[in-house]
Order: C-alpha cells, then sequence, then structure tokens
C-alpha cells in the first residue's frame, strides 16, 4: 500500500492491527438537495512493528454532496462533490528510530452529471 494516500487504514475498516473506535455524523436537508458526512476515526496498533512502541492514529473524513440540479428542477442529474480527508500517525519510543510522526491531507473535488436520457 501507499502510506502517502491511506496510511491509517489501507485495506478500509478491515485493516489488519488497528483498533480503536470512530465517531460518524451525516445531514441532508429536507429537499434533499445538500448532502454531507463526517467520519472521525481514533485508533492504535495491536501490536508493533519492529519495536514495542505502538502507533496511534486519527483520521478524519468530511464529505458534501450538493444535487444540483434540485435547484433549477432540472430533470437530469447533476452532482457536486466536496471532500476533505486529513490523516495523522505518530509513534513516540525509546529510540530515534521508532520515532513517526506522519500527516496527509487529501481534498477531493467532483462534478458528476447526466448527459444521456
Amino acid at each position: 500500500y501507499n502510506p502517502a494516500i491511506n496510511n491509517v487504514m489501507p485495506y478500509g475498516i478491515a485493516t489488519f492491527n488497528r483498533r480503536g473506535a470512530y465517531l460518524g455524523a451525516s445531514y441532508h436537508d429536507k429537499k434533499k438537495i445538500v448532502e454531507a458526512n463526517t467520519k472521525v476515526y481514533f485508533l492504535n496498533e495491536v501490536r508493533g512493528q519492529g519495536t514495542e512502541a505502538l502507533k496511534s492514529f486519527l483520521m478524519a473524513n468530511v464529505g458534501v454532496m450538493v444535487h444540483a440540479n434540485k435547484l433549477w428542477e432540472g430533470k437530469k442529474e447533476w452532482n457536486v462533490q466536496l471532500g476533505l480527508m486529513q490523516q495523522q500517525t505518530t509513534r513516540t519510543g525509546e529510540f530515534d528510530f521508532e520515532n513517526v510522526n506522519l500527516s496527509s491531507t487529501q481534498l477531493n473535488i467532483g462534478l458528476e452529471g447526466e448527459i444521456v436520457d
């Protein structure tokens, strides 16, 4: 896996050697024009890799989708998407080689449109 892309849960929720908790929330307005969701994961290694010091992981995800066609009551679907993911991995040990401080931020922007009936 590429730690620059996803260091906290590279294999999704089934990532091995992790335990912890997460909180999530979602929102949509009455007309379902805007949908938003967020999740925050607080995880720790079960077993150290090459050391007894354990890594701590924090990952926060926020996503928003606007169903733009509902603003003008269009028949074809048009969506605008915006997402942000922040990850932080840390480990403090007795020796310098045990110390880890890795963070990454990803911004996702998308446009989805229906053009054919």
